[in-house]
């Protein structure tokens, strides 16, 4: 017995099922560009069946009219057919099934009002399950309905047309649409009723559908017992008892798997050629984030305003030149700056969020006008969040804090100490030359030094303070600066932070990309290896080798 899991159809379905779920998780497929395997197409004639060997399903397909029912009554050699006489068009399905055979998975969708079932014992047909079709040219949709819900389960399909009607469009069309599932067998029937060529006009027609050598039958299903134009049924029902051993049923099976098998990598390569076909997304991410830095520099210029504004609590508290003069002399410590009090959300408002987001959505489009899907850009470049929001004023709140526990610049915090430091010595260092020089002149005996001296050596040492002095008072770190360029750090590292991360996701894009396009190549690992290997083997469906009129009843292209 035949599981999901032993079918391939079904296990192709859930690799691609799950290639597609992870393309459209990172937005690069959508749901209605992911390939996949159709409901229908998972479905087999085994899948009716329990036991390990099933009959031949042979369907007669066709339009209003042409004796579909007629040439089944006929094989069964009674009426288990609704005739033309009876119903103008089919609106069920009629079954015509050995006693021994028993279908046991009938799916469930299946309407089962519109099934007839006819059991015989004709030995002749016991490996064949034969299956009237409702008309496909009726205008009721239920009747199309019930022809595609059918047609994945069908080894074989009987195209039965007439003289009249063998060029029936609506007919032909379902035809091409299916014409590489299934094998075919043609029958032009009332050919009583025909007119010369007719019958090399539709071989022509058949030949340029890809069967150059059609199995292709004329019968005369009418009340006409002399059949004067010759009658091919008996060829015509030969011809599927030769069809209808186990080994044409399992490669007739295994050519309709390895059909949708092709249509299944089709449709993935298209999806892969989609994927290829977009630029590199790396280019993108560097000149977006030069971008971004160039608009952050703007965005700071434009609130330094708010900066000096929110700081001005903090000028109050730094002393003044006087203050610092008498500090100085008196040597009194300087007084200990005040915990920062600025609330970050005043310079994270929505004005500054919504600078900020117009860069993200630049970022957006910039990567969409590249190529990439809408879905695939703004997965990767995330809206400002509320975590995001609250890391900006902790990282702006961090470095306010640090920035006035040392207000300033290393250079500028050496540079005020340094100065401190000469302010101090270099007026000793005056008065050490100046008691030098007067002991100098008491040993040598010469005249006091007088008062010139005394002022000149004043004068030096209080420009050797003076000067050091007031040079350090105009470098000296402040908390009010220091406030500024701690917001201005702290809203700078943020940005960086959010560009940082945003170029990442951008560079992750490409990844994203690469990976789901070598995992399609691994899809189609999970079907079992005969099925696999005679996929690799050509991407065209093989064709069996078991017989010449088998091959004639396969589409050749």
């Amino acid at each position: 017995m035949t599981t999901d899991t032993d079918n391939p159809l079904s296990l192709l379905k859930a690799g691609l099922a799950n290639w597609s779920n992870k393309g459209i998780a990172n937005g690069w497929l959508s749901a209605d560009s992911a390939p996949g395997v159709p409901e229908s197409d998972e479905r087999s004639p085994s899948s009716l069946f329990g036991a390990t060997e099933r009959p031949l399903v042979v369907a007669f397909f066709g339009g209003t009219g042409v004796g579909k029912s007629s040439l089944l009554n006929r094989l069964a050699g009674e009426a288990v057919a609704r005739s033309s006489v009876e119903r103008p068009t089919s609106r069920e399905i009629t079954l015509y099934i050995h006693e021994s055979v028993h279908m046991e998975r009938l799916p469930e969708e299946f309407p089962i009002e519109k099934i007839r079932q006819s059991v015989h014992r004709n030995e002749t047909h016991r490996s064949i399950l034969w299956i009237d079709m409702p008309d496909f040219d009726s205008a009721e949709t239920a009747n199309r309905d019930l022809v595609d819900q059918w047609l994945p389960h069908i080894d074989l399909l009987v195209y039965v047309v007439n003289p009249e009607r063998y060029r029936d469009d609506s007919g032909w069309r379902l035809l091409l649409k299916n014409a590489k599932r299934h094998a075919w067998v043609f029958v032009i029937n009332h050919w009583d009723r025909s007119a010369p060529g007719q019958r090399e006009d539709f071989q022509s027609i058949l030949d340029e559908a890809g069967l150059s050598q059609p199995l292709l039958f004329c019968t005369d299903c009418g009340p006409d017992p002399e059949k004067p134009n010759g009658d091919e049924f008996s060829q015509f029902e030969q011809a599927i008892l030769e069809l209808s051993n186990q080994r044409v049923i399992q490669q007739l099976e295994e050519h309709g798997v390895l059909v949708r098998v092709e249509a299944a990598r089709q449709r993935l390569q298209s999806a892969v050629n989609k994927l290829e076909s977009i630029p590199p997304v790396n280019t993108t991410a560097q000149n977006w984030q030069q971008s971004w830095q160039q608009q952050n520099t703007q965005l700071l210029g434009s609130m330094n305003w708010k900066f000096k504004l929110l700081a001005q609590p903090f000028k109050q508290q730094d002393t003044g030149f006087m203050t610092q003069v008498v500090r100085t002399l008196l040597r009194r410590p300087a007084a200990n700056l005040p915990a920062p009090r600025i609330d970050a959300g005043e310079l994270i408002d929505e004005t500054f969020q919504d600078s900020v987001q117009l860069g993200l959505d630049q970022a957006i489009q910039k990567t969409v006008a590249s190529g990439v899907p809408v879905a695939a850009a703004r997965n990767a470049v995330k809206p400002l969040s509320t975590e995001q929001q609250l890391r900006a004023q902790e990282v702006l709140q961090l470095e306010i804090e640090k920035s006035l526990a040392e207000p300033g610049t290393a250079v500028q915090r050496a540079a005020y100490k340094t100065l401190g430091l000469l302010a101090l010595f270099l007026p000793l260092a005056v008065f050490a030359w100046a008691v030098y020089k007067l002991l100098v002149s008491y040993q040598s005996g010469q005249q006091y030094l007088g008062f010139n001296f005394a002022t000149h050596t004043l004068l030096l040492a209080g420009l050797a303070w003076l000067i050091p002095f007031l040079l350090r008072h105009f470098i000296r770190p402040t908390a009010e600066a220091a406030a500024r360029r701690g917001m201005k750090i702290g809203l700078g590292n943020y940005l960086d932070e959010i560009g940082k991360d945003t170029e990442s996701r951008l560079t992750t894009l490409e990844q994203q990309r690469s990976d789901l396009i070598s995992d399609a190549e691994r899809v189609f690992d999970v079907l079992p290896d005969n099925i696999r290997q005679a996929a690799n083997s050509s991407h065209e469906p093989r064709q069996t080798t078991i017989g010449s009129d088998v091959n004639r009843v396969l589409v050749s292209q």
